[in-house]
C-alpha cells in the first residue's frame, strides 16, 4: 500500500470466533482522498463479506466524516454502510460539534448501545460499545442444532447428462408406460417413468452440512467491451507508462500518475453511464431494464437462514395464514348474492375441457421462462425446455387423459416453499415471505385450463366490469382511467361519493 493510500485508509482486523464477528479498526486521515477512501471502504466490505464465513461485523474508527452533518459525504457512507446490512450506532458529536468517529454493526439495533467519553486533555472523545451478548442476532459459532434432524441434497443437470437423457427419452416405447393406469390416470404413469428417468441421470446427492456462507459475485455490466472504447485504451496506456516511471521516479511523476489515474477513472465512469442509458432507452420495457441495472450492481450481503428449520418457518407461515383467516370479519351480506346481483345469469356450463394438440403444448412449454429453480422434485422449466421435443406427444397424450378424467394427482400438490427476505430482523421470521415453486408439470397442466376458463368467463360475461386486474386487455391504466371518470361525473352532476 503506498503512503497515498495509507491517508485514505488503514485497517486492522480481528476474529472473534467465541461470539462469531469480527471487529475491524480504521482510519481515514483528513488529508487523503475521500473518493480513494470510499473505493477502498467498498472493496474492504465485499472482501470482508466475501469471506466472513457468515461472521457479524463491527466497524470502528475514525471516518474524518462528520455523522451528524446532512452533506453528500455523510450521506454517502451511510448509506455505503446500509447497502451491506451495517448501520451506525453514534450520532454526538465526539471532536468539537463533528461526528467523526463511529461504530458501525450488523446486529440489530437493541443488540449494541454506543456512548461517548469524554477523555479530557484529547482532541476526539472515546466511544465505548455495549454489546448485548443475550441478543438473539449475536449469532452463535456453534453449528445450528436443528441442521441433524434433516438430510441436505443437491442435484446437478449438467449438458453431458442432459444428452444422454434426452436420447433415452427419444427411444422410450410410450405405450407400454401408459398400459394399466393407476389412480392418477395416464398423467401419473407419466411422471412415474419420467421421474425414475430424471432421477437415474441427475441423481441426487447427499452432502454434509456447512455453515459457510455462499458468495454472491458483485454485479456489473455483463462485458465491457459494452463501454470500453480506443480512447479509454490509450488512457489507460498512458497511465500504466507513468505508473512504471513512478518506481524510480520523482514526486513530479507520481503527481502526473495520481491525475492520469484520476481522469482514466472518470473516463471509465462516464462511457459506463452513457452505455447503461442508451441500454435502458433501446430496451422495450425501459422501467424493467433500469431495475435490472439497478440490481445487477447491488453487493448486498448473502445471508443463510440458519436461526430456524425448516420446519420452524413451515409452521410459521400456516400459523400465519390460519392467523389471517381466523381475524376477518364476518362478511355482512352473502357473497353469493352480491355475485348474482352484478353477474349476469348464465346457463351455459363448462362441461368438458377442450384437448391440446402437441404443437400447442410445445408452443406453452417454450414460453416458460428458462428458470433453473428447481420444484420439490427437482426438475425445472429449463430442463422441461430443453427434452420437451423427446416427449411432447406422450405429454399431451397424459395432459388430455388428465382433462377428460378431471383427475388433478396429489404427487402435483405439493410446492417447494423458499422463505424470501423482505425486511427487518434477519434472524426473525416475521422478516420472510413463502414463495412457492409448484411442480413443473403441474404449471404445465394449469398453462393448458387456464385460456380455456378465461375464455369461458369472457364469452359469457362472468367477471365484474369492474375487474381489471389478470384480465387480457386491461391495465391499472384503465381502472384509474374509471376512477376519474366516475369522479369527474359525480362532480357535474352534484353527486357525493363514498
Amino acid at each position: 500500500m503506498s503512503q497515498s493510500d495509507q491517508l485514505d485508509l488503514e485497517v486492522v482486523a480481528v476474529m472473534v470466533p467465541t461470539y462469531h464477528i469480527i471487529v475491524v479498526s480504521l482510519y481515514h486521515s483528513p488529508s487523503g482522498n475521500f473518493d480513494s477512501f470510499c473505493d477502498l471502504f467498498e472493496r474492504l466490505l465485499l472482501s470482508l463479506n466475501r469471506h466472513s464465513n457468515n461472521y457479524s461485523f463491527v466497524i470502528a474508527g475514525d471516518f474524518n466524516v462528520n455523522f451528524i452533518c446532512d452533506d453528500q459525504k455523510s450521506r454517502y457512507v451511510i448509506e455505503l454502510l446500509k447497502s451491506f446490512g451495517l448501520y451506525i450506532t453514534c450520532n454526538e458529536p465526539t471532536r468539537g460539534p463533528s461526528c467523526l468517529d463511529n461504530v458501525a454493526v450488523s446486529f440489530q439495533q437493541d443488540v449494541c448501545e454506543t456512548k461517548v467519553i469524554d477523555l479530557h486533555g484529547d482532541d476526539h472523545s472515546a466511544l465505548v460499545s455495549n454489546f448485548s451478548m443475550s441478543g438473539s442476532s449475536m449469532v452463535s459459532a456453534a453449528t445450528p442444532t436443528w441442521h441433524a434432524n434433516y438430510v441436505f441434497s443437491s442435484r446437478r443437470v449438467h449438458e453431458t447428462a442432459l444428452i444422454h437423457f434426452k436420447n433415452d427419452l427419444a427411444r422410450t416405447s410410450w405405450d407400454a408406460v401408459f398400459q394399466n393406469p393407476g389412480d392418477s390416470g395416464l398423467l401419473g404413469n407419466f411422471f412415474k417413468f419420467f421421474q425414475e428417468k430424471f432421477d437415474k441421470f441427475f441423481p441426487e446427492i447427499l452432502k454434509t452440512y456447512s455453515s459457510r456462507r455462499p458468495q454472491k459475485r458483485q454485479g456489473r455490466m455483463k462485458s465491457h467491451q459494452e463501454w470500453y472504447n480506443d480512447d479509454l485504451a490509450a488512457i489507460k496506456e498512458v497511465m500504466l507508462a507513468l505508473k512504471n516511471r513512478c518506481e524510480g521516479g520523482d514526486d513530479g511523476d507520481r503527481r502526473r500518475y495520481r491525475r492520469a489515474k484520476s481522469i482514466y477513472k472518470k473516463q471509465v465512469e462516464l462511457a459506463r453511464k452513457v452505455a447503461t442509458a442508451a441500454k435502458i432507452d433501446n430496451a422495450p420495457n425501459r422501467c424493467k431494464a433500469a431495475w435490472d441495472v439497478i440490481n445487477s450492481h447491488r453487493s448486498l450481503p448473502v445471508r443463510k437462514l440458519e436461526f430456524a428449520s425448516p420446519d420452524a418457518f413451515n409452521d410459521f407461515f400456516i400459523e400465519s395464514v390460519n392467523s389471517i383467516v381466523g381475524e376477518l370479519p364476518t362478511a355482512a351480506a352473502d357473497p353469493a348474492e352480491l355475485l348474482a346481483a352484478r353477474v349476469p345469469a348464465v346457463h351455459a356450463r363448462l362441461s368438458f375441457f377442450r384437448p391440446i394438440t402437441s404443437l400447442a403444448l410445445r408452443k406453452i412449454v417454450k414460453s416458460f421462462k428458462p428458470s433453473k429453480s428447481p420444484d420439490v422434485y427437482g426438475m425445472s422449466a429449463f430442463m422441461l425446455r430443453e427434452v420437451i421435443e423427446e416427449i411432447v406427444d406422450p405429454l399431451a397424450v397424459a395432459v388430455n387423459d388428465c382433462l377428460r378424467t378431471a383427475i388433478f394427482p396429489d404427487f402435483l400438490k405439493t410446492s417447494r416453499t423458499t422463505p424470501v427476505y423482505k425486511k427487518g430482523d434477519h434472524q426473525s421470521l416475521n422478516s420472510y415471505r413463502p414463495i412457492s415453486i409448484t411442480p413443473i408439470f403441474g404449471k404445465v397442466v394449469e398453462a393448458v385450463i387456464k385460456p380455456q376458463l378465461e375464455d369461458f368467463f369472457e364469452r359469457n360475461n362472468l367477471f365484474s366490469d369492474m375487474q381489471f386486474g389478470f384480465r387480457r386487455g386491461r391495465s391499472t391504466f384503465d381502472a384509474v382511467n374509471r376512477v376519474a371518470e366516475r369522479i369527474g361525473s359525480a362532480f357535474e352532476d352534484g353527486e357525493s361519493l363514498h
